[in-house]
């Protein structure tokens, strides 16, 4: 206790937990904590203290109220210092929460699967162009793969797995109203623990009215040229 929050034993003496918490806090040691204990009779849990310098730290708690046959109630309790954790965690969480922005900010669909090929996430743009939604397709395959494009698309995901670097292919996929589209897909490995594989995340860039554009200006041209012939 002295080691983490730089007090000398003397200062805790007679001197209360909430004295070392947040001021907004202090009302729930006496409300939540104490009458849990008194309830139940343990408590446990992670709060936040004041070290004497200032320091912000997080405990991981466990207590118990003891009841002996001779002498008043007490609370036994024993901590550790986890602030690093709750960094982590913290640090974690606000990665998360920025790429999660990202996904829900792109206009392309885009979606993130594990290494079995089944879906982890995927975007509100993936549900707009191809009509599924994440809720029906988590954990599981998104059947969207024309027949005649399996085998290029499963060479193309070997290529990921093996070389590591990002792949690129034009290949069509169907939405979940029978339309085809013609689709420009990205994608780059997603690694875990030690490097390894843990998945990937693949972009879909819609080219569908483009190739539409393309051939309706390549008509024109054979228009004109026509025209001109003529």
């Amino acid at each position: 206790m002295t080691d983490i929050f730089a007090y000398d034993p003397g200062e805790f003496i007679g001197r209360r937990a909430a004295d070392f918490m947040k001021p907004e806090l202090r009302p729930f040691f006496d409300s939540e904590y104490l009458e849990s204990l008194k309830q139940h009779g343990h408590y446990e849990g992670i709060s936040s203290y004041f070290t004497k310098g200032g320091r912000k730290i997080y405990l991981d708690y466990r207590s118990t109220l003891v009841r002996p046959e001779d002498g008043e109630p007490y609370i036994s309790g024993i901590s550790r210092d986890v602030t690093e954790r709750v960094a982590a965690d913290r640090a974690l969480r606000e990665r998360e929460e920025r790429i999660r922005a990202i996904f829900d900010a792109s206009p392309n669909p885009m979606v993130v699967y594990d290494m079995e090929g089944n879906v982890q996430f995927l975007n509100p743009a993936f549900t707009e162009v191809f009509g599924w939604s994440l809720d029906e397709l988590r954990g599981k395959r998104i059947p969207f793969v024309p027949e005649e494009q399996r085998q290029k698309t499963v060479e193309t995901i070997r290529e990921l797995y093996e070389s590591g670097a990002p792949v690129t292919l034009e290949t069509r996929r169907s939405t979940r109203d029978g339309r085809i589209l013609d689709i420009l897909i990205s994608a780059a490995l997603i690694r875990g623990a030690g490097g390894n594989p843990a998945g990937m995340v693949v972009n879909l860039t819609d080219l569908t009215e483009k190739r539409k554009l393309e051939a309706a200006l390549l008509q024109a041209q054979k228009m004109e040229a026509i025209g001109a012939l003529a």
